[in-house]
């Protein structure tokens, strides 16, 4: 039965225990037959329940804040990295009625390892929480950044450069069980790191009585770089194993190709390595050319991590290589760019590629010579040049992208233009065509490098009006075209290497040559209309340059090449911070 009317009572209650409310009560129950008061009790018991037991915990914590209008009992704030263990009672107190009990999950551990950066790389998040947790919130910085199971809860924050990363960092993770209770937790992360283009580390060779680097590629333990070591018996191709973090070598290294090759005669003829690619499985790919240009000859060696050789290759005379690349796994291919010679007074040549296949002892060779497209004139006495010069994997689809320079002559106007263009092959040699530059920004241009840069390529080079140079990159499209460009106004300086950071930034290394001085100069920018993030000389007096350059998954970036000093002219190389 209903109950009667009674007077107004004040229920509003924070907190407290069933006692409380019960004395709130007392003055309408009097009032009330008996056979209505079980009625009361129960409406009571529903809107009233029982106030659970609270999260507590050792190390540094704090009391949570609320979401809103959310109760902040049973909450749990752990601050910092300190690694935090929780106790709690887990079950409410109960009444003598016997009402179902709730409990509170609890998070026992929340922090970020390391705490604190001081140079781009991870920090990775741990968590432990009670076992009757079902779901984990994340946010980082204020921003949802995960919502997932507790069994699948991972996060690694990076920190790619100063620019985009320095200062305090705040993750929040947030634990519900499934009478939708929460524990929250907070751990703070510090980042530092040094200003873009700050020299993280510098390798200079010493053996020898010269030496030079043309090629640098990182792998996932190491810096690795091709060139040459001059000694008492000739040139030798020499390949260093370096520490990425040191940029110190490794024991064992450099290796020259005399303490590789199985073929004797091979070991006493002057070798310079051009070119360094590493496959999925970590074997080497060594690109190098024997004997004196211009009738050098190209030789090819895959060598095992640890740099002995599984197979070697050498070219026809007349023949020169520049670039290789390697296939993705399990495609075995290498394919190697260069050039051969077609007449020696004047010098010409044609681009050549080579494509590989190391198990089955097997190469096929294609060239390209003009006329390439249908707007230009015939070259009957094939007087016109084609190099190429660079070749990358695409990222996204199995083609081989090659980069170049050549000789241009239109039908309409029989001007020689000297171009950039691009070719692509697939990684068992068939041809799939090319693009050549239409000297959208100056008279004359070409490439000498090209690398991944993101789901896409770019390529660096240079362009002219008629002699002084400046650096061009160009961004290449899945077809191969690349009009877009973006030129530099650094006088006399001519790209020799490419490469992009973990943010997607261009990293270019090359040589700056005035008032016959040479210099080391590395420049970077984070798209095609942004200023430069850093623009660097490396040098003095004296013959200095970079030839190469890579950078890692951390973004990284190393520039090889040459460095003159009082004593010799040495391989050099500088790693950069992002």
């Amino acid at each position: 039965m209903p109950p009667p009317a009674s007077p107004a009572v004040d229920l509003s209650f924070r907190s407290g225990s069933r006692r409380s409310i019960m004395r709130a009560l007392i003055p309408a129950l009097v009032l009330m037959t008996s056979g209505c008061l079980s009625d009361l009790w129960a409406d009571a018991s529903r809107k009233f329940p029982a106030i659970d037991a609270t999260s507590s915990s050792t190390g540094t914590t704090s009391t949570g804040s609320s979401d809103g209008d959310e109760s902040t009992e049973g909450v749990q704030t752990v601050t910092g990295a300190t690694t935090s263990t929780s106790t709690s009672a887990g079950v409410s107190s109960s009444s003598t009625t016997g009402e179902q009990e709730v409990t509170k999950p609890t998070i026992a551990v929340f922090t970020i390892e390391p705490s604190f950066l001081s140079e781009a790389g991870p920090a990775v998040l741990h968590l432990e929480a009670s076992a009757d947790v079902v779901a984990v919130e994340l946010r980082v910085d204020g921003v949802l950044a995960q919502t997932t199971a507790p069994d699948a809860f991972a996060y690694e924050f990076f920190a790619t450069s100063a620019a985009m990363a320095n200062g305090e960092h705040e993750f929040e993770v947030r634990v519900f069980n499934d009478d939708g209770a929460k524990a929250v937790a907070h751990a703070t992360l510090t980042v530092l790191a040094p200003p873009a283009g700050t020299e993280r580390c510098t390798f200079a060779e010493q053996a020898g009585t010269m030496s030079w680097i043309s090629s640098v590629v990182y792998e996932t333990d190491a810096l690795l770089a091709a060139g040459t070591i001059a000694t008492d018996d000739g040139l030798r191709a020499a390949v260093w194993r370096l520490d990425p973090d040191t940029c110190a070598p490794l024991p064992g290294w450099p290796r020259t190709l005399t303490q590789w090759t199985a073929h004797f005669e091979w070991m006493a003829v002057t070798s310079q390595a051009a070119a360094l690619a590493v496959d999925d499985l970590g074997y080497l790919a060594v690109a190098a050319n024997l004997g004196a240009a211009p009738l050098s000859q190209p030789y090819l060696a895959l060598l095992s991590p640890e740099g002995s050789a599984i197979w070697e290759y050498l070219g026809s005379p007349g023949d020169e290589i520049a670039g290789v690349a390697a296939a993705r796994a399990p495609d075995e291919h290498l394919l190697a760019v260069g050039s051969r010679v077609t007449s020696l007074e004047p010098i010409s040549y044609d681009a050549i590629v080579w494509s590989y296949t190391p198990s089955k002892n097997h190469t096929v060779v294609n060239v390209l010579s003009a006329p390439l497209q249908a707007d230009e004139a015939p070259d009957e006495s094939n007087t016109l040049s084609e190099r190429l010069r660079g070749v990358a994997l695409h990222p996204s689809e199995d083609t081989m992208v090659l980069v170049g320079e050549r000789t241009y002559r239109s039908k309409v106007l029989p001007a020689q233009r000297e171009r950039a263009f691009v070719a692509r092959f697939s990684p068992d040699g068939a041809y799939l065509g090319q693009w050549t530059s239409d000297g959208n920004w100056t008279l004359h241009d070409g490439a000498r490098a090209v690398s991944v840069c993101g789901d896409s390529l770019v390529m660096g080079g240079w362009g002219r009006e008629v002699d002084e140079v400046n650096p061009l990159t160009r961004f290449i499209e899945l077809d191969g075209t690349a009009a877009d460009r973006r030129p530099e106004l650094i006088a006399g300086t001519l790209t020799r290497g490419i490469a992009c950071d973990r943010e997607g930034k261009v990293f270019s290394a090359g040589t700056q040559e005035l008032l016959g001085d040479s210099n080391g100069r590395v420049f970077a920018f984070r798209d095609a209309d942004s200023p430069l993030a850093y623009d660097i000389k490396h040098g003095g007096e004296s013959l200095d340059g970079f030839n190469a350059a890579s950078c890692d998954e951390r973004g990284f970036c190393a520039a090889g090449g040459v460095q003159t000093t009082q004593v010799k002219i040495q391989a050099f190389l500088r790693v950069y911070h992002p």
